[in-house]
């Protein structure tokens, strides 16, 4: 399992995606700059500017990234002939789908690394370190603040996680990347704009928990208040999973 899971990292680093994602990220890092000069908006100091890029890169930069992502391992692996390839060798279905989920999981973690060591270069470059971290108009310690914001990095990744799952299931329906990334990213508008039309709904939409669920966590929300936001993460993580490793038992792969 631990090859397998190297070889679907190796795949992602080889096609360079990754990086060039990386430096977009850096590069949309300073855009908060241009809100601060063209509005009234304020970030107080380096300390608190990853926190305050988290919401863009999880709730906007990350779902695009992990639709493409995932389209190219399940759907363009699949065209290709990858799947069989691999499945030659002692691999069970099973393995080769949970190995890429992990990969996948590293991949977001990486991601979300980088973005906070980035936020915290060009935040205090822009606007110096600062003597306290403020959260929520709380003032904490420096070291509190950074436990803090890795802890939301963190926390982000779980619902990003269990985002790409129904991903994947759309990539083994439809096998076709164009129409994979052209319906997840139409579902995932929809679902935020219906969101913030229906409230009722909100608490079932994976979407909310991107931003939501670092806020519920870091706020020591009880844990009455975090049974259905987990409930609903693994919904989305754990359905998806077991259609999809359906979907791949079923496929005459190595014919």
């Amino acid at each position: 399992m631990i090859n397998l899971i190297k070889n679907e990292l190796l795949k992602i680093f080889w096609q360079k995606k990754l990086t060039y994602f990386l430096l977009l990220i850096c590069i949309m890092q300073f855009l908060p700059l241009l809100f601060v000069l063209i509005s009234s908006m304020k970030i107080h100091d380096g300390q608190t500017y990853p926190l305050f890029f988290a919401g863009i890169i999880t709730s906007f930069l990350l779902p695009v990234f992990i639709t493409i992502l995932v389209s190219e391992m399940i759907t363009d692996e699949y065209i290709k002939g990858n799947f069989a390839v691999t499945l030659i060798h002692p691999v069970s279905r099973t393995m080769l789908l949970t190995a890429k989920a992990a990969a996948l999981f590293l991949v977001i973690n990486i991601i979300l690394a980088a973005s906070l060591v980035s936020g915290y270069g060009i935040g205090t470059l822009l606007f110096g370190w600062g003597e306290e971290f403020l959260y929520q108009g709380v003032a904490y310690t420096t070291r509190e603040g950074i436990i803090m914001t890795l802890g939301h990095y963190f926390y982000a990744s779980l619902p990003l996680f269990s985002f790409s799952f129904p991903v994947t299931l759309l990539a083994l329906i439809f096998l076709n990347s164009g129409l994979v990334v052209g319906a997840t990213l139409g579902a995932t508008f929809a679902a935020i704009l219906t969101g913030l039309l229906v409230k009722e709904i909100q608490p079932y939409l994976i979407t909310i928990y991107f931003t939501e669920l670092p806020r519920l966590l870091l706020s020591g929300a009880g844990l009455k208040d975090i049974l259905l936001p987990a409930a609903v993460i693994f919904f989305y993580a754990f359905l998806p999973y077991l259609v999809s490793f359906y979907l791949l038992n079923k496929r005459d792969i190595l014919h």
